[in-house]
């Protein structure tokens, strides 16, 4: 390991040696490396760990450029507030995406008006993980938690809610192996892909106050582009037909302004 971190200090390198990949590589096949991972229940880790790890040595090649999944697979946490514009046919979308940690909610939770959608995104893995601050503190839990403070928020009673269960690739080796009675000791479905999402579904909806209220759930792998395309047409329309009387009407203020 010190033979890692003193040779990736030298000079001002911007790739990684090819003799640096073969000690990662030495590093995550060590018996010992192993058995922490399989511990990893028990501790923060990025998702994509093993990807990098197993794809070290094509990242050394001397004519390696990104890929597309390679981007993908890249997480930089969320801290404060990031706003994201862009238009989709005649409608102009604002995007303020914040981040969810603890410390990033005081930020944020109490300052948000007009608010046309709700987006809020669950790592479905997260039912065996633990929290960046908090080890003790199962994600899911918490995500729960979460959901229904914002939800029940006076602020939103009328927004609609959008709740995309996400990382469904890991979460359906995952299943396989650890049951999901280790978060929630009432499942009863075993490794059933199917009533095991159906239960994480019931869990978040119990958590809103107005039973009658609509939720729209999608499940989505978003390393793979078609399953986020699918899932953002789908949020587009319910918006769309959300919206249409204030869509119709800024279309034709809008055309009175062009044609002046």
């Amino acid at each position: 390991m010190t033979r890692i971190f003193n040779s990736c200090g030298e000079g001002d390198q911007k790739r990684l040696p090819p003799n640096i990949a073969i000690d990662i590589e030495n590093l995550w096949n060590d018996q010992d490396i192993q058995l922490v991972w399989g511990r990893r229940s028990e501790f923060w880790f990025l998702d994509a760990t093993p990807y990098y790890f197993e794809n070290v040595h094509r990242f050394v090649e001397d004519n390696y450029v990104p890929t597309e999944e390679d981007c993908i697979m890249t997480r930089v946490r969320t801290t404060g507030i990031a706003i994201t514009e862009f238009d989709e046919g005649q409608v102009h979308y604002r995007v303020v995406d914040v981040g969810g940690q603890r410390t990033e909610r005081k930020k944020w939770i109490h300052c948000f008006d007009d608010v046309k959608a709700l987006l809020f995104v669950v790592n479905l893995a997260g039912y065996d993980q633990v929290m960046f601050e908090d080890p003790s503190q199962n994600r899911m839990r918490e995500s729960l938690d979460l959901f229904g403070q914002i939800c029940n928020n006076p602020v939103f009673v009328e927004t609609p809610i959008f709740l995309c269960l996400n990382k469904k690739d890991i979460f359906e080796q995952m299943i396989q192996n650890t049951d999901l009675r280790k978060c929630f000791p009432q499942y009863e479905g075993g490794p059933d892909v199917n009533l095991a999402l159906k239960f994480i579904e019931d869990q978040y909806k119990t958590r809103i106050n107005d039973h009658n209220r609509t939720i729209h759930i999608c499940h989505i792998a978003a390393r793979f582009k078609k399953e986020v395309k699918y899932a953002w047409e789908e949020i587009n329309t319910c918006l769309v037909e959300e919206n249409k009387k204030t869509i119709s009407y800024a279309t034709k203020q809008q055309k009175k302004t062009n044609k002046k």
